[in-house]
């Protein structure tokens, strides 16, 4: 079509039908066995994870470090260096893991979905976020809920300095529950997407929805009564001003006027 140029980076070049076997390796941890599933011209690179491999028992917060992506060819040993993009729980080739997506260290495409995200709380509640707990038996996360949809779905956003202790096996496969406002709400961690500074939490949490829709209705309750009530004013102290002021005070009281004489 003329006018239109297509876009291939976001279209996959390579995909294996079984994934091809490679290897992972953390910052300053050790490696393990993954498979890659396709790669795109963007530098992104789709691979599974099997919980077996010991990703479960990494710390969450390696989604912060580099990631090196290693595959043996028939030129010799090749590394790729990357970093999370994002990772959901899943199963394939009947095990139970974490899909994950790479990108290159120099992609251009790292930010993209961070862009166009929403923010459903400022909308509703004229704030930028709402200060929330996430908790795992003694696992802690604390962070903001930026984002709410209609089915219960959040998005929370965690500082590295946030997420504590927290193992990758606590994050897909704990029993979460949301603190906020003074509610618990119990909570399922569906996807992890990572921004520049910070890690962003696609979460399922039971009954969320509905108090955000009261808080809605109550917050524009108290404003449709604040622009109800009539303007104070207060005397600046001179004996004018004062008179002035009570007799328009006794008025609105529904006092009649005292007449002298």
């Amino acid at each position: 079509m003329e006018g239109k140029t297509r876009d291939n980076r976001i279209f996959v070049r390579y995909k294996a039908a079984f994934g091809t076997n490679i290897s992972l390796r953390p910052e300053g941890m050790e490696e393990f066995d993954a498979r890659l599933l396709d790669l795109n011209k963007a530098g992104g690179f789709g691979v599974f994870i099997p919980m077996k491999n010991n990703i479960g028992n990494l710390f969450f917060s390696t989604v912060f470090l580099p990631w090196i992506l290693i595959r043996q060819s028939r030129g010799g040993l090749i590394e790729v260096p990357t970093r999370v993009y994002n990772a959901i729980p899943t199963v394939m080739y009947n095990e139970t893991g974490i899909r994950m997506a790479l990108l290159h260290v120099d992609s251009r495409g790292r930010w993209m979905a961070q862009q166009g995200r929403k923010r459903r709380v400022k909308e509703r509640l004229k704030v930028d976020s709402l200060s929330v707990e996430l908790r795992n038996k003694e696992i802690l996360f604390t962070g903001n809920l930026y984002d709410i949809s209609e089915d219960d779905g959040a998005g929370i956003d965690v500082t590295p300095d946030g997420v504590g202790e927290a193992t990758w096996n606590h994050v897909f496969n704990g029993t979460w529950k949301l603190f906020l406002m003074g509610r618990t709400f119990p909570t399922k961690i569906r996807r992890v997407s990572v921004g520049e500074t910070s890690v962003q939490l696609g979460v399922n949490a039971n009954g969320i929805s509905k108090m955000i829709d009261e808080l809605t209705a109550q917050s524009e309750t108290d404003a449709n009564e604040t622009s109800k009530e009539p303007a104070k004013v207060t005397p600046s102290g001179s004996d004018d001003e004062l008179v002035a002021f009570l007799e328009e005070f006794m008025k609105e009281s529904g006092e009649p006027e005292k007449k002298s004489g």
